[in-house]
């Protein structure tokens, strides 16, 4: 049984005036919606609710990624609420188009900036990416992994357990026997 204020996912969406939209999505019992949508209201102070449709449409561009340009970059990038911050006003700097999703814990990031410059930002925040489409101008290979890396013992020691005989290609910091 959801309590009104329970929340399926919270997602920021910046704009380019430095502001932003909040999707609070709740679900439940059709009957218990509107009370809970009204008590939601009442603590947050200000804000709509949307039909079933335009909330379904909305969810739709986000998670087929509509709302970033099809020549850019597109990363995902595990985030912390403390460093939500400083990364998004890096991002802006590099006029990146940015979705925050499950409460601040993931930023989907469509860039144009280089890689390099995308992946220099990540190891100064102590954060890691991955790199799931190169930009249209990207040439060459472009290292998926980037940032902070996340290659640990363990890592290793599984690597090392599944191909001891090492005879698939090595992850980034990932090497067998590193451990």
């Amino acid at each position: 049984r959801a309590a009104p204020g329970d929340l399926e996912t919270l997602d920021i969406l910046p704009d380019e005036q430095g502001g932003a939209t909040v999707l609070a999505l709740i679900a439940g019992i059709a009957a218990a919606l509107p009370n809970r949508s009204a008590a939601l209201l009442r603590r947050l102070g200000t804000g709509e609710v949307l039909d079933a449709p335009t909330c379904a449409e909305m969810r739709r561009v986000m998670t087929e990624f509509q709302w970033a340009s099809p020549t850019t970059a597109l990363l995902k990038v595990p985030t912390t609420l403390t460093a939500l911050p400083q990364l998004d006003g890096a991002l802006a700097e590099l006029g990146a188009t940015r979705r925050y999703t499950t409460g601040g814990n993931l930023t989907w990031i469509a860039t144009a900036a280089p890689i390099a410059q995308v992946d220099a930002l990540l190891q100064q925040l102590d954060l890691s990416g991955l790199l799931l489409r190169p930009s249209t101008t990207a040439t060459g290979y472009v290292e998926p992994f980037l940032g902070r890396s996340i290659a640990t013992p363990f890592l290793s020691r599984i690597r090392q357990a599944l191909d001891p005989a090492h005879r698939f290609p090595d992850l980034p910091g990932c090497r067998a026997g590193s451990a």
